[in-house]
């Protein structure tokens, strides 16, 4: 669908950036909600992230979707993170610092 929809760049549109982890469910909702959109091929692999041109007149029924998915998106001036993603890697970063420490005690004592 993105290839025939280039010409919504020539539209009132805007930009909508979506998470790697959501953008299948959310291209499969905007398929079966018959919303055209197009997809920015430069952005893929610079961020983790897509970036969306969509029609300002499907904006409500964008909305409907993202809240009723739970997708994270965000648009070029609001800009969204996923913090359950940050806090399980946090998570994961103390876990690792808390290991590192009692090695370091370990070491410490027998030496």
């Amino acid at each position: 669908m993105e290839s025939e929809t280039f010409d919504i760049n020539f539209q009132d549109h805007f930009k909508l950036y979506v998470l790697f982890k959501d953008i299948i469910v959310f291209e499969h909702e905007l398929q079966l909600k018959h919303v055209s959109f197009h997809v920015d091929p430069g952005e893929a692999f610079l961020k983790n992230e897509r970036r969306y041109f969509l029609l300002e007149k499907d904006q409500f029924t964008i909305n409907e979707i993202i809240k009723k998915k739970g997708i994270v998106a965000s648009t070029e001036t609001i800009t969204m993170t996923d913090y359950t993603d940050v806090r399980k890697v946090n998570t994961l970063l103390l876990y690792i610092v808390v290991v590192v420490v009692v090695l370091l005690i370990v070491t410490a004592l027998i030496i």
